[in-house]
């Protein structure tokens, strides 16, 4: 197995890597490929999702972090205010949470934060 390439993305919200893979064998060794999606937002980062040539994988519901915990990550980064709205799942391969807030100073800000590991990726006025 070998890297093909690897990509990061860190817009929108979430902020992950996608790593193609060559696996080798096959009918005529022309071999197959598979893509895994890695949360990024930590050093050691989490493997979130992988799909093809026999794999099917997402990060179980039961692993990621709880809306409440979203809700609390997104105060803290918006130096307090409300909930406006509160967590809501994003995602399949890159699982993020999106929460709305309303500033102490009453702006509106959307925050996002990663489902795997609870690290705000993204804060943008609305």
């Amino acid at each position: 197995m070998t890297v093909k390439n690897t990509k990061n993305a860190s817009n929108d919200g979430p902020d992950y890597d996608t790593v193609k893979l060559r696996i080798a064998g096959g009918a005529g060794g022309e071999g197959h490929t598979a893509t895994v999606w890695v949360d990024a937002t930590t050093s050691s980062g989490t493997v979130t999702a992988a799909r093809g040539d026999g794999l099917s994988f997402s990060l179980p519901t039961s692993a990621l972090t709880t809306p409440a915990a979203a809700d609390t990550a997104a105060l803290t980064a918006t130096s307090g205010g409300t909930v406006a709205r509160p967590a809501q799942l994003h995602g399949d391969q890159w699982p993020v949470d999106q929460v709305k807030v309303r500033a102490t100073s009453g702006t509106k800000e959307k925050v996002w934060v990663s489902a795997a590991s609870g690290v705000v990726t993204q804060v943008r006025s609305s």
